[in-house]
């Protein structure tokens, strides 16, 4: 039986390797496109769904927060959608070549993301992505450079 054979050689490769490492020499550009259709889509939607990283439901809101709102099921973290708001696809700014920060620009959001003990306001993180969210945004950025 003969054997089915395949030469690479090494140019070939160094040509393909030059060729993703130029078009990832500023990859920030990518990263922000990424982003905005991928990750600002997976941040949405674990807010809304009221989802930690962990994939745990977010902190009850207080008995007093829930009558003052004078609703039933008042949704956390809504008291005037500001927060919700401060989401856009736009909200990615380069650092350098190869990273970009993904931000929320209510000056509050951190507060509410990481929680703070000494206001009393309990963790609740929606400034991740989802493993999920991450696979796509690799194929995406694979797409864009093969």
């Amino acid at each position: 039986m003969a054997e089915s054979k395949a030469k690479l050689q090494s140019v070939e490769w160094t040509r393909f390797l030059r060729g993703i490492l130029n078009k990832t020499a500023d990859a920030s550009g990518i990263l922000r496109t990424v982003y905005a259709t991928i990750g600002f889509a997976d941040i949405i939607g674990h807010f809304n769904a009221e989802k930690n990283s962990d994939g745990s439901r977010w902190a009850r809101l207080k008995e007093s927060t829930v009558r003052s709102r004078g609703q039933k099921n008042p949704r956390i973290l809504r008291d005037t959608g500001n927060l919700r708001n401060s989401f856009s696809p736009t909200n990615a700014k380069k650092i350098n070549r190869q990273s970009v920060l993904v931000f929320n620009n209510a000056n509050y959001s951190a507060q509410h993301d990481q929680g703070n003990e000494e206001e009393n306001l309990p963790k609740r993180e929606f400034m991740y992505l989802t493993d999920r969210a991450l696979e796509k945004m690799a194929v995406m950025i694979l797409d864009r450079i093969t």
